[in-house]
């Protein structure tokens, strides 16, 4: 398989190929340390595939977006999408429960 035809999960492997040598060396120097990583498990997060089930741990994506600049999300390589429960966030509040006071256990009127 090409490099060009793998799907990569995350945009780090594609930041890494446009950094100049000087700032590759100096992002394998300063990132493990940050990300209290190797600097092989931060190379292995780049080759990450989007068929993969590992993920990176959501506060060394956090450092990674901040060291290269990247908005919130920035990383991901892919777009994630959800069923919206609408029907269920907007149902009416008729079925809470009430509960008085009184039929909590260990309630007492102290003011009579």
């Amino acid at each position: 398989m090409d490099d060009k035809e793998i799907k990569y999960k995350y945009a780090l492997q594609h930041i890494f190929d446009n950094l100049t040598r000087v700032e590759f060396a100096r992002a394998m120097k300063v990132l493990p340390a940050r990300i209290g990583k190797c600097k092989n498990t931060l190379l292995g997060y780049a080759r990450l595939t989007i068929d993969c089930k590992k993920d990176i741990p959501y506060q060394v994506a956090l450092i990674l977006e901040d060291f290269f600049e990247l908005p919130p999300r920035g990383l991901c390589n892919m777009q994630v999408s959800c069923a919206h429960d609408g029907p269920v966030i907007n149902t009416e509040r008729s079925d809470t429960i009430s509960i008085e006071k009184s039929s909590v256990v260990g309630f007492e009127k102290s003011n009579r």
